[in-house]
């Protein structure tokens, strides 16, 4: 299941249904970004950021459409 943002962000489930903790991708314009591990518990909730795999543009491109 995903969830697909007008921003260019995708939200994408990667837990099986019947797994009961949590984990997320977040993909923007297709490229990992982040992902979200609830294996842990909410008061350890885990969030990995991928900066090696962002495009130079980024930032730039968030600033210029939030800004």
């Amino acid at each position: 299941m995903a969830i697909n943002l007008d921003s260019g962000f995708e939200i994408i489930y990667l837990s099986d249904i019947k797994y009961n903790e949590m984990t997320v991708e977040i993909q923007y314009k297709g490229q990992q970004v982040a992902q979200i591990n609830k294996d842990k518990s909410v008061e350890k909730m885990e969030i990995d950021i991928y900066s090696q795999y962002v495009h130079p543009d980024f930032l730039a491109e968030l600033n210029n459409k939030y800004s």
